[in-house]
């Protein structure tokens, strides 16, 4: 659009061009650079209109799915479907994300937020995001590499309103997290604080798994703490570690949860207060993509609960990168032990970015 503007500008002074005063051409020449200017900052500043769908099938034959009716689980699934509109204003930027997950779900504004800078290192955040805590969280569905978040994702994959301080030095990231906590409407707040480095190069995207990583090795290690004073004692402690390079990746956690668990930002199936559970992952490159086909990743992860019922979590999966992640097969063997469960599900899905 901006060389067809242009062009055609030029094109109705040309015949001109002999008349023109020098003065004339300099101020046309202005007027031009000015239009220009205009235009890159229409394509550049937004807004963008982007998304994504993955769509997955659910099989197990185990009794935990519907032990009355002793029904096995078959079950065709949306896990998510992502609306997203990213600009700028002057050097404020917006994000609106709207989506739904599961079939016949309503769609619903997930994420809407400012983030206004403050300097040049410095960033405040402010409207309906996620928590800062967690990395596994934080990454978003269209780039896991398994079909589900682990638990600790799965705990604060939430939103909630309020304020986030984020800083950028280097190496070094980190952020204040403030937010309406579980009363509500009321005065109490979650608060988090997190720090993360950049120990090998210049660190890890927010992606799982090792598609696209550089061929040397890049790693960071995060620390974050949390708060929900609407309980008692409703803080924790999260350590986390993510290298990769072009054929493996490893990610590692470890939460120390106090007395009161905070659920407030997510969804909780296997967490527990007072409990020190954790969770590793790693994945291997099979094949680096081509011109002519895909590439293929495999990639296990074990999480343990460290809950009343020593449950463990095993994931075995593989993914298929027709191109990158805005376009891949991924298929997943689940396992869920525990003294009062035994369950083995397997899916397959495909996701689509736009």
């Amino acid at each position: 659009m901006k060389k067809l503007v242009i062009s055609a500008i030029t094109a109705s002074v040309a015949s001109a061009s002999a008349l023109a005063s020098e003065s004339e051409w300099a101020r046309l020449d202005r007027d031009v650079q000015a239009l220009s200017a205009s235009l890159s900052s229409l394509e550049t500043d937004g807004p963008h209109v982007g998304g994504y769908i993955r769509a997955a099938y659910f099989n197990s034959s185990d009794e935990f799915f519907s032990p009355a009716t002793d029904t096995d689980l078959g079950d065709f699934d949306v896990l998510n479907a992502r609306l997203k509109v990213t600009g700028k204003r002057g050097d404020v930027g917006y994000v609106l994300q709207f989506g739904g997950e599961n079939a016949g779900s309503a769609s619903m504004l997930l994420d809407a937020y400012v983030d206004v800078p403050i300097g040049a290192n410095l960033q405040i955040r402010a409207g309906q995001f996620k928590a800062l805590i967690a990395r596994d969280s934080l990454v978003s569905a269209s780039k896991l590499f398994f079909t589900d978040r682990s638990e600790l994702g799965s705990l604060f994959s939430g939103r909630a309103e309020g304020l986030a301080l984020k800083g950028n030095f280097e190496a070094f990231d980190w952020s204040i997290t403030v937010q309406d906590g579980t009363d509500g409407a009321g005065d109490e707040y979650v608060f988090a604080v997190r720090g993360a480095f950049d120990f090998l190069g210049d660190g890890m995207d927010m992606v799982e798994g090792a598609y696209g990583a550089p061929d040397d090795v890049e790693g960071t290690f995060g620390v974050s703490y949390w708060d929900d004073g609407t309980l008692e004692d409703g803080n924790g402690l999260l350590v986390e570690a993510t290298l990769a390079a072009s054929m493996y990746s490893i990610n590692a956690w470890v939460a120390d949860i106090a007395d009161d668990l905070y659920t407030g930002n997510g969804s909780n199936e296997f967490f527990v207060a007072d409990s020190t559970p954790f969770g590793i992952m790693g994945t291997f490159m099979i094949t680096q993509p081509s011109p002519e086909q895909g590439g293929w990743e495999i990639g296990a992860r074990f999480q343990d609960m460290d809950d009343t019922v020593d449950t463990n979590i095993i994931d075995i999966g593989v993914n298929y990168y027709a191109d990158g992640h805005n376009y891949k097969y991924f298929a997943n063997y689940k396992t869920i032990d525990s003294d009062t469960v035994e369950a083995d599900i397997i899916s397959v899905g495909i996701s689509l970015g736009f």
